[in-house]
């Protein structure tokens, strides 16, 4: 589920380049104001749809929903819900009625990355962007920025982002891994300013009867 939070998060971009491999300036300017729209609102809602293709077998399409406070977030699908109130992770998987309880920083250390994370992961050097199109979808104007890592050891090879001009919001976004694996996320609905409480970042084992909890925080 680490990608499904990767993408739905990958909006911003703070540094230039300090070799001969340098961004193109239109396109951190785009970023730039995704960024900024973004942190204007203390928290966000989402709901995507989530198609995999594999190079050697029949792919999967997912659908769910993400609310976002800072290092908090719930993500919700089909088959698990994952929460975090920035201290604990619990995944709620549904179809066992099973819940397992992480540490927050023990999580990262397992490669699940939160949306601040990702942020700080793209406020890096270790990235070149530039924008490879612009057009005119569903009655929008959108530009579309391709992201290329700069290590040549990375599990990826670029990852292409669509953004919605008017909304400065990112309306597509698709992971190219060296595998031959495909990975695309469609943002069919996003709500800024959307209104949580505590709970909204909470699990709590007594809602669901017979629940099996593997606790596994240190």
């Amino acid at each position: 589920m680490r990608y499904i939070i990767v993408l739905l998060i990958l909006s911003a971009y703070h540094s230039t380049a300090q070799d001969m491999e340098v961004s193109d300036q239109k396109a951190i300017d785009v970023l730039e104001s995704i960024y900024n729209e973004y942190k204007s609102h203390s928290a966000h809602r989402f709901e995507f749809d989530m198609t995999i293709e594999y190079a050697e077998r029949e792919g999967e399409v997912y659908s769910g929903s993400l609310i976002e406070s800072g290092d908090k977030f719930n993500l919700d699908t089909e088959d698990r819900q994952i929460i975090s109130d920035a201290t604990t992770v619990w995944v709620y998987h549904k179809n066992r009625n099973e819940v397992e309880i992480n540490d927050a920083e023990q999580d990262e250390d397992s490669g699940f990355l939160t949306p601040a994370d990702v942020f700080e992961l793209f406020k890096s050097d270790e990235y070149i962007f530039a924008i490879s199109n612009y057009f005119f979808e569903n009655g929008q104007n959108c530009t579309q920025i391709e992201c290329k890592p700069k290590d040549r050891s990375s599990e990826y090879s670029k990852i292409r982002l669509t953004v919605v001009d008017k909304s400065k919001s990112i309306l597509r976004a698709k992971i190219f891994y060296k595998d031959g694996t495909r990975i695309k996320m469609d943002l069919n609905k996003h709500e800024k300013a959307y209104v949580t409480k505590s709970s909204t970042f909470m699990f709590d084992p007594a809602d669901h009867a017979d629940i099996h909890v593997e606790d596994l925080r240190f």
